[in-house]
């Protein structure tokens, strides 16, 4: 029975330190500013190529007007589109730790007519 208790109190603990620790729009802007200037030199990823591409104006509208956050109360997922490249780039953050997810095809929302 006190196993029972301290699994149950140590999985609430988790829990609860994700959903406080879930990250915002802001959080996910720290995220790019950093990434961008970690990787003026060096860029593989195809998020940071787009981004590096871009001057630091034109950086913050696209994340901030290209970027939707998905909130899922212990984790969130943004995704930044690619207008150019066609491309839907996805990060998922939690705990204010950022992974950025392969590049997929831009979504289109399906024609019902």
């Amino acid at each position: 029975m006190k196993k029972r208790i301290f699994i149950v109190l140590i999985v609430g603990g988790i829990l609860a330190f994700l959903y406080a620790t879930n990250p915002t729009e802001a959080d996910f802007m720290n995220y790019v500013d950093r990434q961008v200037k970690e990787s003026k030199d060096k860029s593989e990823d195809s998020l940071k190529k787009f981004l590096v591409g871009l001057d630091e104006e034109s950086q913050k509208l696209a994340v901030s007007g290209g970027a939707t956050r998905k909130d899922c109360y212990f984790f969130s997922i943004f995704k930044v589109e690619d207008k150019e490249g066609g491309h839907l780039h996805r990060v998922v953050g939690f705990a204010r730790i950022f992974f950025p997810l392969s590049p997929g095809p831009k979504e289109e929302t399906p024609n019902i007519y």
